[in-house]
């Protein structure tokens, strides 16, 4: 599993521009985005199951459309945010040369291309998660 977030680690510090000087970091922020993007496709996946709980669904349930919006906004922004965090916390500056050679292992237009596809991946999966809510 390491190795998983490692290669999503390199690739994403791939596409940041190479003279930035906060370039993990501006890595990690980018990559927290699509994993934030999963994690509320698993909120919406979930959301069947906590309707059914009794006490929260009738709550849920009398939101209005604008109440629930927000109320994703906050679940999305706060998933982004951990992530970033908890990723920033194992890849601090002493892994920096670990993720510099683990990306130039790979062609740069492969982890390109991964990046882009992870992204689009993952704005479709949140999507048609959302049928579920």
């Amino acid at each position: 599993m390491k190795k998983i977030i490692d290669f999503f680690v390199a690739a994403y510090f791939s596409t940041v521009y190479k003279k930035c000087e906060d370039r993990l970091e501006r890595g990690l922020t980018v990559l927290s985005i699509p994993l934030g993007f999963n994690g509320l496709s698993l909120f919406y996946c979930l959301l069947p199951i906590v309707y059914s709980i009794p006490l929260v669904g009738e709550c849920l349930k009398h939101f209005s459309p604008y109440t629930f919006g927000v109320i994703i906004f906050i679940i999305t922004v706060l998933i982004c945010f951990g992530i970033k965090h908890k990723l920033k916390n194992i890849y601090s500056t002493q892994q920096y040369e670990y993720i510099k050679f683990f990306s130039e292992k790979f062609p740069r237009f492969l982890l390109i291309l991964f990046v882009v596809v992870h992204y689009l991946g993952s704005a479709f999966l949140m999507i048609y998660c959302m049928k579920f809510a």
